[in-house]
């Protein structure tokens, strides 16, 4: 199974689907024997634009990494007129699966450790325990409405973006605890 799912992440970043600045974490996670990872997010800011809800909901602006000010008025500005528009900033995301359940204990342990407090086991397929790793870091408002217009103006609107940044840092702080947690006990590789 390592192998198949190994196959599908190397292709993964070949086609740049991976994001960027997650890739050492992952390969380190993936070169540990009794693990192997099968989706991520390392947290982000995004415009969500809808009209009725989730199902069809389509980011219109996406970043994985700290933003301008800038930007995000510009992508709330550049919104279509019809749709609604949430800003969202978004945590970090690991699935995983473990070679057995004292393995997926001990990762679960790290992360929590790591300040990740969310964890858990979501299911185990052929006896491989499946895990869920996130953050609690993050937030969603609107930020566009189409009867309403624009919903924050831009003294709020920066206040928003730093605390998206600063969310975002305190997201990645986490991940690179971890990370130096799971090479405290499992080597450096």
């Amino acid at each position: 199974m390592k192998e198949r799912i190994l196959t599908k992440y190397e292709q993964a970043k070949r086609m740049g689907e991976v994001d960027e600045g997650l890739i050492p974490f992952l390969d380190y996670v993936n070169s540990l024997d009794m693990y192997v990872t099968t989706s991520s997010c390392m947290g982000r800011v995004a415009l969500l634009s809808f009209s009725k809800g989730k199902s069809d909901a389509k980011h219109h602006r996406k970043w994985h990494r700290t933003v301008e000010f800038s930007e995000v008025k510009e992508g709330i500005m550049s919104a279509p007129e019809e749709k609604k528009l949430w800003l969202m900033c978004e945590s970090f995301i690991l699935h995983l699966f473990a070679k057995g359940f004292d393995d997926a204990e001990l990762f679960m342990d790290i992360a929590r450790r790591s300040g990740f407090k969310r964890t858990g086991i979501l299911h185990a397929h052929r006896g491989f325990p499946f895990i869920e790793i996130t953050g609690d870091d993050r937030f969603s408002l609107p930020v566009y409405d189409p009867d309403e217009g624009v919903l924050v103006g831009d003294r709020y609107l920066q206040y928003i973006v730093l605390q998206a940044n600063k969310t975002l840092t305190r997201n990645y702080e986490k991940i690179n605890r971890l990370w130096n947690n799971l090479m405290d006990e499992f080597g450096h590789g």
